[in-house]
């Protein structure tokens, strides 16, 4: 069975003065709900191995950083001004157990609708997840998945 994992980003946060993303109070566009400025979000922490690389694609532009690793980094980080998306890939070394990422040097209103995507695959990819899940699914604003992120301490 092949499942395409696919990471929406919406819990951002205001960068902290030693620039982690810690910092709850972020000031949000009251339109589109996202935040104004440099921020930053936690992926997963002590977590299953993260290693691999991640597509990331979001609108607006910013420096994008990893920083619960200093070994992972970011490579062919681009912006295309005529369309407003900034398109990047995260590469995380085996055994990493977490992904922090922050986002500076913000432009406009910020970043919008950030996605990150698991290697090889891109937002055009197709899967094989049928339309009666998909159905299930939407009916949800949110969906945890608390063994794999070992929320609450689960294993």
């Amino acid at each position: 069975m092949f499942w395409l994992i696919i990471i929406l980003i919406t819990d951002v946060n205001t960068l902290t003065a030693n620039d982690k993303p810690l910092d709850g109070n972020t000031t949000f566009d009251p339109i589109t709900e996202w935040s104004i400025g440099d921020i930053g979000t936690v992926v997963a922490e002590e977590s299953v191995d993260f290693g691999g690389t991640y597509v990331l694609y979001a609108k607006g532009n910013a420096q994008i950083s990893t920083d619960f690793d200093q070994h992972s980094y970011i490579t062919n980080q681009s912006y295309d001004a005529s369309t407003s998306t900034l398109t990047a890939v995260i590469n995380i070394i085996q055994n990493t157990i977490g992904l922090m990422l922050s986002f500076r040097n913000t432009s406009g209103y910020g970043l919008q609708d950030i996605v990150l995507l698991q290697s090889g695959h891109d937002l055009t990819s197709k899967s094989n997840i049928t339309n009666l899940l998909l159905a299930h699914l939407s009916r949800f604003s949110l969906i945890c998945f608390m063994d794999w992120i070992s929320t609450n301490g689960n294993a």
